[in-house]
């Protein structure tokens, strides 16, 4: 019995030790991005032609380029930046958004995200796992910081008037990053019609309700969205939606500028134009 309860312990420490990033095993392991070797990760290069560079970056002081229909950019820091990253499991990113700007929900297959406010404010939210999708929500003003779990669904937004400035630390050296927008409505070969609306509890055929037709036309620029009889019409939005409970407290000018935003997001999309969802 005794030897049982042994082997039982061992197998969960055992298991236990493969579910997470092995420790390292030498004091740096430079990526050989040219190696024929394929392994999780990088294979490591002689330790003896390391040098400086192969641990340094230049560049976060410089905004990105946020002339994007989504109004931010992300300047990732991993290990396509920096060889010397490859086995540390850790990473980082500067997010720049303008006045409005967002940072669309996606996730990070592979890492737990930190972030801190540099400069300006934000509305930082990331939703729990089925079945409760709870979200958890935030202001956030200069200074302060939020934790995005690992593999959770999670956006920033620009509600001010003023530029915003984020820096983010990323628990792997590579933490992928998957725009949801992106993935259902942008895959190759793309995702059959009959299932994104079973999914989305919508038909994607609306006569009656052409600013979500010209929203389908623009997420789904590959669907025939021409109207077709027959199929009941979507439920149409005729207000732009309430501002989210942090920023109820705001100014009666703030609040307008958010609605106003909305009506102009709706507006560019009924125009046919695509949010770009690159960052």
């Amino acid at each position: 019995m005794a030897t049982q309860f042994f082997l039982a312990i061992l197998a969960l420490s055992v298991a236990q030790v493969f579910a997470s990033d092995p420790s390292q095993l030498q004091d740096f392991c430079v990526a050989d991005k040219m190696s024929q070797v394929r392994v999780n990760g990088f294979a490591c290069k002689d330790s003896t032609a390391a040098v400086a560079e192969d641990f340094f970056f230049s560049g976060l002081h410089m905004a990105g380029n946020t002339s994007n229909k989504q109004g931010s950019a992300v300047t990732a820091v991993n290990v396509a930046q920096i060889a010397g990253l490859n086995t540390m499991g850790i990473s980082l990113a500067r997010i720049d958004y303008t006045p409005y700007g967002l940072n669309p929900p996606h996730i990070h297959p592979r890492g737990t995200e930190i972030l801190t406010v540099l400069e300006g404010s934000l509305y930082v939210g990331f939703v729990a796992s089925n079945p409760e999708n709870k979200l958890f929500t935030k202001v956030l003003n200069k200074g302060d910081v939020f934790v995005f779990p690992q593999g959770l669904i999670h956006f920033q937004f620009n509600y001010g008037t003023n530029k915003a400035v984020a820096l983010a630390g990323l628990s792997s050296q590579n933490p992928g990053v998957i725009t949801v927008a992106n993935a259902v409505f942008g895959s190759e070969p793309s995702i059959s019609d009959d299932i994104l609306a079973k999914a989305f509890q919508y038909y994607l055929y609306c006569p009656k309700c052409p600013h979500l037709l010209a929203l389908f036309r623009a997420l789904l620029p590959r669907v025939d969205v021409s109207c077709r009889a027959n199929e009941p019409p979507l439920r149409r939005r005729s207000a732009p939606p309430a501002a989210p409970m942090e920023m109820r407290g705001q100014s009666a000018l703030t609040r307008t500028r958010w609605s106003a935003q909305w009506r102009s997001t709706t507006t560019s999309t009924a125009e046919g134009r695509r949010p770009s969802g690159d960052v």
